[in-house]
């Protein structure tokens, strides 16, 4: 347990002016590792520094508390090795120059709860009917009910190093008592399967964490609906990492909700593969928090693979969400789409970073990806990274990214057909909005989305009714 004086003094020294590193330059990433990899070379910031330090000596005394073998005790000091080398990231990484997690971060304590898991309260959840739910709390499955059709395995865990880019992505395999779950669909379901991850209830300021890897073998269709939920107990990470496996000629859709907003920082990382003729379908929507980094990487590994993304926040108040995308073309003829939209408005920020890169001789590859982001009010901010990394001819490539505000010539166009200002801009909105929500094929998701994202967006209509004022304003001083 982290002592209060040694807390208070980390505490103070980060809340003083952090400062700002020279970003580092961009490499191209192996074809054996996920994620471009991180510079091992770069100076850390003091304070983040101090931090990740700090963290290393707790994270050294639960694991010497633990029950854990010899084996695996060392298995856990090397991932705690490579803890200490990367350290916590911060902006000297290239891709969290928009992101700076230690303000979130400084007062976790940086443990793990090593006693005993509660049961999970009672869930107000639309599907908790389900024919296929499976409900994860704290890393522990707490309830399992799963066609035939649907298997789930348990295996030791082990250390990834392909997943490391910084101190952050290394949190799993340093927790004593992690566990690593396994899904596989054998066989296509024609309803949806049911998800629920991180309902946690644990105490403020430690870390939850959830590894499970979803398995689509081949010659199957399914859909399965991912969601994220967690109390507000105050600061703490909220860690999770979802591999993805897509078999030959195999379709998964993914939808995937994150529905809180809270004091924790929120770490995810999505991470699949895509085989022969197989095709995946992310759907991803999140209301940001206080602070949130959301991690998407897709390799395309054999001929005819494919990969859908459908991107979705609405941001408020002072919510802010990092969300980094890179596809992976790795062989010639396989085809990815993005489509990322942001609503923004009071102070918050969002920003979509993504890359496309066709590896040498994945020709015949096609690659589009799309941003928008819509502001409401003057201190929005919508920071969108589109990148292209091309190392064959033969490939067809797009993108294409605008941030701006509510048309006002389609407003003007309904408003003359007797639509009120505020109903119009709605009307907008939720055009604006429902182009990625339809491309959730199972109906019975796409509505059950809709109702998510509405209640996210229901407080947007005082930024609408706001502009509308502010636009009035502008305009009779210019008549004046």
């Amino acid at each position: 347990m982290i002592s209060d004086k040694i807390s208070d003094k980390i505490s103070d020294k980060i809340s003083d002016k952090i400062s700002d590193n020279i970003p580092v330059q961009n490499q191209h990433l192996p074809s054996d590792r996920c994620f471009s990899p991180p510079d091992r070379s770069r100076v850390q910031d003091k304070n983040t520094a101090e931090l990740s330090e700090f963290w290393s000596r707790a994270f050294l005394g639960g694991l010497e508390r633990s029950n854990l073998s010899p084996n695996e005790k060392q298995l856990k000091k090397q991932a705690l090795e490579t803890f200490q080398k990367l350290g916590l990231p911060d902006k000297g990484l290239e891709s969290w120059i928009y992101t700076n997690p230690i303000h979130q971060l400084f007062s976790v304590q940086a443990i793990f709860n090593l006693e005993e898991k509660h049961p999970i309260g009672p869930l107000a959840l639309p599907f908790e009917g389900s024919e296929s739910i499976f409900i994860i709390q704290d890393g522990r499955v707490v309830k399992n009910k799963l066609p035939a059709s649907i298997t789930l395995e348990k295996f030791q865990n082990i250390t990834r190093p392909e997943f490391y880019t910084n101190g952050l992505s290394v949190i799993h395999d340093l927790n004593p008592q992690s566990e690593n779950h396994q899904l596989t669909w054998s066989n296509s379901e024609p309803n949806p399967s049911f998800l629920v991850l991180n309902q946690t209830m644990l105490s403020e300021r430690v870390i939850a964490d959830v590894a499970l890897t979803l398995n689509f073998k081949q010659n199957t269709d399914n859909t399965v609906f991912v969601y994220v939920n967690s109390k507000d107990l105050g600061p703490g990470l909220d860690w999770l990492r979802l591999e993805i496996n897509v078999e030959s000629n195999a379709r998964a859709q993914i939808v995937f909700v994150k529905d809180q907003i809270n004091r924790q920082f929120h770490y995810h990382q999505l991470v699949s593969r895509v085989k022969r003729d197989g095709h995946l379908h992310l759907f991803c929507f999140s209301p940001g928090g206080s602070g949130c980094r959301t991690e998407i990487e897709t390799k395309l590994l054999e001929t005819n693979a494919s990969f859908k993304l459908s991107g979705l926040t609405t941001l408020a108040n002072l919510t802010h969400l990092d969300t980094h995308v890179e596809v992976h073309h790795m062989v010639p003829h396989t085809e990815s789409q993005q489509l990322y939209k942001a609503v923004v408005s009071g102070e918050a920020h969002g920003i979509y970073s993504g890359k496309v890169i066709i590896a040498p001789g994945a020709k015949g590859s096609n690659a589009e990806q799309v941003a928008k982001g819509l502001l409401l009010s003057k201190k929005s901010q919508f920071h969108t990274r589109p990148q292209l990394e091309v190392y064959n001819e033969d490939v067809k490539c797009g993108h294409g990214a605008a941030v701006g505000q509510l048309n006002p010539e389609e407003a003007f166009y309904l408003e003359s057909r007797g639509i009120t200002p505020v109903r119009a801009k709605e009307i907008l909105l939720k055009a604006f909005i429902e182009e990625v929500i339809l491309t959730i094929a199972n109906p019975k998701l796409r509505n059950l989305v809709s109702t998510i994202v509405a209640h996210h967006t229901g407080n947007l209509a005082q930024f609408i009714q706001e502009k509308i004022n502010h636009d009035k304003d502008n305009s009779v001083e210019d008549t004046l």
